[in-house]
């Protein structure tokens, strides 16, 4: 008999998570009230800062300097030349 996997809503994984990085409660008391294991948490505390990291940095990054963007005869934008790592 196999099982059915259970899917979770961006708004419940960033609500717990929440209720984690607050300390409102402990990995293990979340666990044992919504039924996960504990390395889902962890995936989902693990990604919701990756994520948070990544647009705290992009904005960061706009405010100091927004790049002109330029096209191609192509067509296909590519950034000032100001900006391009080479």
């Amino acid at each position: 008999m196999s099982r059915i996997r259970r899917s979770f809503s961006a708004e419940f994984k960033a609500q717990v998570v929440l209720q984690y990085l607050s300390g409102e409660a402990s990995q293990a008391e979340l666990c044992r009230k919504h039924n996960l294991k504990p390395n889902l948490i962890a995936n989902w505390k693990a990604a919701v800062l990756d994520q948070g990291l990544t647009l705290a940095a992009l904005e960061r990054a706009l405010v100091v300097a927004t790049p002109k963007m330029h096209h191609s005869d192509q067509g296909v934008p590519y950034a000032a030349t100001a900006y391009v790592v080479v």
